[in-house]
């Protein structure tokens, strides 16, 4: 029998935005009573680890997925919004890596997802009205992210670190950190591109893409 365990990983502080409970709750019931093709037995979990350090709240849904014998790690940023069938979407590209092109909290908003380029910060990818399936992408945000759990014998914990860079005189944030070490270790990272016109980034209002178009012209 192929049985499929998953954890859904939480990174937060003290509370959660309410579209995201909501979301959260809403995917849990859908994946209780639906199927993943391809399984005969499916169980999910969540995982809340709650700090002020981010890093550390990623290594330790980790470190708790590892302990659950996990086959897949969702991770769910608290301040996004998501259809309850995201993790079914994401899970039937059977990939190791695969995530949502969420966008900035910003006006106009920008996607995260970028492609290797002479730019050092890389290109833009855009996931517009018209786009479907998956493309591979050299960094993307990790706020709503797929993550096959066998990768982290191959990473380690280390690969959460927050690294200060002397040339932009700031600090890469660990999902950028997450991504160089699948790129040293050659682990391909993609996004979805028609799932990640449904997610919402949970600020002063709901960031979508919606709010990128004028960053193409």
């Amino acid at each position: 029998m192929l049985k499929l365990k998953v954890v859904i990983g939480v990174p937060s502080g003290q509370t959660w935005n309410a579209k995201f409970g909501v979301c959260l709750v809403n995917l849990v019931s859908y994946f209780a009573n639906n199927r993943v093709p391809g399984y005969d037995a499916q169980a999910l979990q969540v995982v809340n680890t709650r700090s002020s350090i981010l890093s550390m709240n990623r290594m330790n849904i980790v470190k708790q997925a590892q302990a659950l014998q996990a086959d897949y790690i969702l991770f769910l940023d608290t301040d996004h919004t998501f259809p309850k069938e995201l993790l079914h979407r994401l899970l039937s590209h059977r990939e190791q890596v695969v995530a949502a092109n969420c966008v900035t909290k910003s006006i106009p908003a920008s996607p995260t997802a970028r492609r290797k380029s002479e730019d050092p910060r890389g290109e833009v990818v855009y996931s517009d009205p018209h786009m479907d399936g998956l493309e591979q992408v050299w960094r993307v945000g990790t706020g709503v992210m797929l993550v096959d759990a066998d990768i982290f014998q191959q990473l380690g914990h280390g690969c959460w670190e927050m690294q200060y860079r002397p040339e932009a005189e700031t600090y890469q944030g660990e999902d950028w950190s997450f991504c160089a070490a699948c790129e040293q270790a050659g682990i391909p990272i993609y996004v979805d591109h028609g799932t990640s016109q449904r997610i919402g980034h949970e600020g002063m209002m709901e960031y979508t893409h919606d709010l990128v178009g004028t960053l193409q012209e």
